[in-house]
């Protein structure tokens, strides 16, 4: 995270005595990940206060607002917009006047932006069963200014435990070990219904088997059309794989 503009010299008061005193705003036709990240930014807050839905709106004309992906109402309040963010992951979350702007450049970057801020409160995902959300009575948000992508394009466990996308995209991975769907910024894949092993796509040594037994890869000493793997060490294998 890096400041990227100056925000404003006094704090946002979002909440007194277990009250909120803001909404949350998602423009008009917004995706469905942009809803869903406004409505993950609603609830934990909402959950940090111990307020039930009952007092959602009970501040008829709030005095602040928590804006999500709203480039027009951010190049308004003086955001340079055009500069940022521009990753599918990358966000920015800053304060201007009396409002928070969470931008994205993609789906996935404004949950990333959401939860970005989120954790600059204190929430915490451990494992899909256990959550960190703080609570507390008053809540006053300082100036913010901050920007951030993840270090790769492509970040996965492996992990049957966390076979959760909810856990998973709080925590910024977006692989192919649990399909994300689109309303939670979809996911990374290499190929259609495969991972790593993706070597018969390119060549599958059963369709050359009678005429091309070395392109199967050597098992005990023998090769068979039922391999799992290529013949790596086969320089023809290489120069077909290389070319398809």
């Amino acid at each position: 995270m890096k400041p990227e503009s100056t925000p404003p010299a006094s704090p946002l008061h979002l909440a007194a005595d277990g009250l909120p005193r803001f909404t949350v705003e998602v423009r008009p036709g917004a995706p469905a990940a942009e809803e869903y990240a406004g409505e993950e930014l609603r609830r934990h807050l909402h959950a940090m206060l111990g307020a039930g839905p009952q007092v959602r709106h009970r501040f008829h004309a709030a005095p602040h607002v928590l804006r999500i992906n709203d480039r027009e109402a951010a190049e308004r309040a003086g955001i340079a917009v055009e500069r940022h963010p521009a990753g599918v992951e990358e966000y920015l979350v800053e304060t201007r006047g009396a409002d928070l702007h969470i931008l994205g450049g993609g789906p996935r970057g404004v949950l990333y932006g959401v939860y970005e801020f989120l954790e600059h409160l204190g929430c915490r995902w451990f494992t899909p069963e256990i959550s960190r959300v703080p609570r507390c009575r008053t809540l006053r948000v300082g100036p913010l200014a901050m920007t951030g992508r993840p270090a790769f394009a492509y970040r996965d466990n492996m992990n049957w435990d966390t076979a959760d996308p909810l856990w998973r995209v709080r925590n910024r991975l977006n692989g192919w070990h649990t399909p994300l769907p689109d309303y939670l910024g979809g996911q990374v894949t290499y190929a259609p219904g495969s991972f790593v092993h993706t070597h018969f796509g390119y060549l599958d040594p059963r369709e050359h088997f009678a005429d091309h037994p070395e392109y199967a890869a050597m098992t005990g000493g023998l090769r068979r059309p039922g391999a799992n793997q290529l013949c790596l060490t086969n320089p023809e294998v290489l120069r077909i794989v290389t070319a398809a």
